[in-house]
């Protein structure tokens, strides 16, 4: 029950070209007895012929076959396919009888093409006197990854194979559905069903299993790991009855259907869901990422839709930032370019349309070498995959913002972003704090590249003054005219001095922090030398009560009154 018009190439796309004419033998689904045994016996006869019937899918270049009594050899010239040039040999031995046969697969290869791979090893075809046919041994390998594979077919049909992946490049495999690179994957598949049709057939109903599957992919998020997906595609569509894993050692689930799998680019229609918990999202050394999905992608396979529910369940934050982008100046402020969320680009994901809730269960920690504080969403993602959108407002727990010349206190604050420029979020911050005897406020509002920071303080100081004291710790002193700039310079380099010693330790330390700078103390201009210049006492704190309780041991440096410079260690005793 054969059809006579001639298969369509295209409706072969998605199958694993390199597998095919390996396990060819899946074609042979006709009893033995039904054939004609003419020369080469039955069981040649039908093996050749379904091979030759697999391979007509891509191309209609005959195979050579040659017989010397009961060996049968076959080969092909290169087969153009969509993949690359396809070339195979080998040879069979035939029982007396014709109806059954033993045989070596000693060659085949993929080149020329998007991919290449190689027969490492020979691999055994046979034909039993019941019908079976069978594959053992195959193994094939190229820079798209390690395949290797058994099958075998029942004379009613029946097929099972069994392939182990490892590193199998999916765009390369499954062309249709991968127009572009998405990642690799390792595991055991498993295709098994009644195979009562002819090869050409597109309706075949196929079970499909992967165990132990790991997909590492290109979307910049950790591996899926212990994938175990159990699938049924029946005619024109593709059943997802269980897809389960890991993703960052956290449950995720997968049912859906997929319509009109053989032509995914032009007609395919997609309906999945995902749910899982605690999900990781993204890790870095700076950051990490953990959520709770409800998400649906629903629509045509050229431009789905994801829409649903992110809820954050653990954040961490831990990348340290430049604090003298706030006092920069307006030249280099306007040249700031907005806030960009990562685009995709995969030609897979980029169409993707979102419509996405964010929201906190709970807080984002923020821990660096200047804030210590936590963070709660409540935002929602639009746009595209190429061009995505975030808007709403992030909250802000109360603070502490560690400063060189101290510790200012914010309470809680608000970042929106709101259209039409959600890429420039507007910062809602009020803080205070008490350094050297003044009680200083910082109101910090407006884009996060162009903030506008309003300082003031009590008793009330000159904003020369006043930034001085926020930025370096330094009290104001009565200069002489003719020493102030002298005098504000060693300021400034003290604080870029301190600024520098607070990220040593990283933004995972305590020390990079609160400690480093407190452990500072600098004393400029309590003498003049005889040159003019002022004098500069340092000492820093490194250790406390070393010798005996009370004591202090700091590393020294002054420029003393005749103008020398000193450095040494001091050790300080407290007496009762």
């Amino acid at each position: 029950m054969t059809e006579s018009r001639k298969p369509e190439k295209t409706k072969f796309r998605w199958i694993a070209l390199p597998l095919v004419a390996a396990l060819c033998i899946a074609g042979a689904s006709r009893s033995l007895s039904s054939m004609d045994s003419p020369g080469m016996g039955a069981a040649a006869e039908l093996f050749l012929g379904r091979l030759q019937g697999a391979l007509t899918a891509f191309s209609e270049i005959p195979i050579r076959t040659q017989a010397t009594g009961q060996m049968v050899f076959f080969d092909s010239t290169d087969l153009p396919t969509a993949a690359g040039n396809l070339s195979l040999a080998g040879h069979i031995t035939l029982d007396p009888t014709g109806q059954a046969f033993t045989g070596v697969l000693e060659r085949f290869s993929i080149s020329g093409g998007r991919i290449k791979l190689d027969l490492k090893q020979s691999a055994r075809i046979q034909c039993t006197p019941d019908g079976t046919l069978s594959v053992e041994g195959f193994e094939a390998e190229g820079p798209h990854g390690h395949i290797s594979a058994n099958g075998s077919i029942s004379r009613e049909g029946k097929f099972i194979f069994v392939f182990r992946l490892e590193g199998a490049d999916l765009q390369a495999f499954i062309p249709s559905w991968a127009p572009a690179s998405i990642g690799t994957l390792d595991g055991e598949l498993t295709l098994q069903g009644d195979w009562e049709v002819p090869l050409s057939h597109t309706s075949v109903p196929v079970n499909i299993t992967l165990s132990g599957g790991r997909l590492l992919t290109e979307w910049g998020i950790p591996p899926m790991e212990s994938l175990d997906v159990k699938a049924r595609l029946e005619r024109r569509s593709l059943e997802i009855r269980s897809f389960e894993g890991l993703l960052g050692g956290a449950p995720f689930w997968i049912t859906g259907r997929i319509e009109n799998p053989s032509t995914m680019p032009e007609n395919g229609w997609l309906e999945l869901s995902l749910q899982g918990d605690n999900l990781l999202l993204q890790r870095s050394e700076e950051i990490r990422l953990r959520a709770a999905a409800d998400l649906q992608l629903a629509g045509p396979f050229s431009r789905p839709e994801l829409s649903g529910k992110l809820s954050i369940t653990d954040g961490r934050y831990e990348k340290n930032f430049d604090l003298l982008e706030g006092v920069r100046g307006p030249a280099q402020k306007s040249s700031a370019s907005p806030l960009e969320l990562l685009s995709i680009q995969s030609q897979l994901f980029r169409d993707v349309v979102f419509d996405v809730t964010i929201t906190g269960t709970n807080s984002i920690y923020i821990r660096n070498s200047r804030v210590r504080t936590a963070a709660r969403p409540e935002l929602r993602l639009t746009g595209t995959g190429k061009k995505p959108i975030l808007t709403g407002r992030v909250f802000f727990n109360a603070s502490t913002l560690y400063l060189p010349g101290g510790r200012m206190q914010f309470g809680p604050g608000t970042v929106r972003l709101q259209p039409p420029d959600p890429g420039r979020p507007l910062l809602e911050f009020n803080g205070r704090g008490r350094l050297q005897g003044y009680d200083v406020v910082a109101v910090v509002e407006g884009p996060y590249d162009q903030p506008t920071v309003t300082l003031s303080s009590s008793p009330i100081l000159a904003n020369e003054e006043l930034l001085l004291l926020v930025l370096s710790g330094q009290p104001p002193k009565a200069r002489k005219a003719i020493d102030s700039g002298k005098s504000r310079n060693l300021d400034v380099v003290f604080f870029l001095g301190k600024d520098m010693m607070s990220r040593i330790e990283g933004p995972g330390s305590n020390t990079s922090t609160q400690s480093i700078m407190d452990r500072f103390d600098v004393d400029v201009g309590r003498k003049v030398t005889p040159s003019g210049d002022e004098t500069v006492h340092v000492l820093f704190r490194v250790a406390d009560s070393l010798l005996r309780e009370g004591d202090t041991l700091s590393l020294a440096g002054e420029k003393d009154s005749y103008g020398y410079y000193n450095g040494g260690v001091r050790i300080a005793f407290r007496f009762r």
